[in-house]
């Protein structure tokens, strides 16, 4: 601000003012104010005598409980000095008092986050008994898996391309039967995938029964339209999420079993 070009008052006022909150008058504290003092000169050889004064008288009456106040006019007014913008709304943390610094956003996302053990214990990935068991209550789940398949692998003619695009899509809502698994009784399971992780399959039954299906050494067949897929569940051992940004490639499988 230039003192040339301001009236020698301690607040200002316009006729046609669109706010009157921006226009209203400093408080009384500041009418005691020097606005001649001419000690502060910027880049340009211009004085910024009211800018200086005003900065400091603000800063050394605040309440606030920082104790360094002297450094803090010196950095404010050589920032006004120097035409740079001085945000009041929204101070730097240098300006701020230790205990209202802001805190990393990572460190507190980390810090809300649930552990795989807090989880477990609250039951949060448990399927309830009774309704949410049921098959029929998944039948619309399932629809809406087929008509996501059918437009992933749409005008996909090369066999390797649509064999990997399967192995990439979310499973949630896939009609699945088990042909392998580390444990035989397992073997001819078939139903519709209710929940997914890294390691296992939660598979509903047609007898509204949920079957766990660890992914490591199982098989399984998914059938869409003509096609039908054999999955290895140790080739798709990541959560779908990670699944998806992964680059499947054709290889074979060799069983020692």
């Amino acid at each position: 601000m230039d003192s040339s070009c301001m009236p020698p008052t301690s607040s200002i006022a316009g006729p046609t003012a669109p706010d009157d909150q921006l226009y209203k008058h400093l408080p009384k504290r500041y009418d005691t104010l020097d606005v001649k003092d001419p000690s502060v000169v910027d880049h340009r050889g211009r004085r910024r005598p009211f800018a200086h004064t005003f900065v400091k008288h603000a800063i050394e009456t605040s309440e606030s409980p920082h104790t360094n106040k002297g450094g803090i006019v010196k950095s404010t007014t050589d920032r006004v000095a120097s035409d740079v913008a001085l945000p009041l709304d929204n101070l730097p943390d240098e300006f701020r008092p230790s205990k209202h610094r802001s805190r990393p956003a990572k460190a507190d996302a980390r810090r809300k986050r649930l552990s795989a053990t807090e989880r477990r214990r609250m039951q949060l990935t448990a399927i309830p008994s009774g309704v949410a068991r049921a098959y029929a209550a998944y039948a619309p789940l399932h629809a809406l898996w087929r008509a996501y398949m059918d437009d992933l692998v749409a005008g996909m003619a090369d066999v390797a391309l649509r064999a990997a695009a399967v192995a990439k899509a979310d499973w949630h809502g896939a009609k699945v039967v088990v042909t392998r698994a580390k444990n035989p009784t397992l073997v001819g399971v078939s139903g519709i995938v209710v929940q997914e992780s890294a390691r296992m399959l939660k598979v509903v039954t047609e007898a509204s029964r949920v079957v766990t299906v660890a992914k490591p050494g199982a098989q399984w067949t998914v059938v869409l339209g003509a096609w039908k897929y054999t999955v290895h569940g140790d080739q798709v051992a990541y959560r779908s999420a990670d699944r998806a940004a992964r680059k499947m490639k054709s290889r074979a499988t060799v069983d020692m079993a």
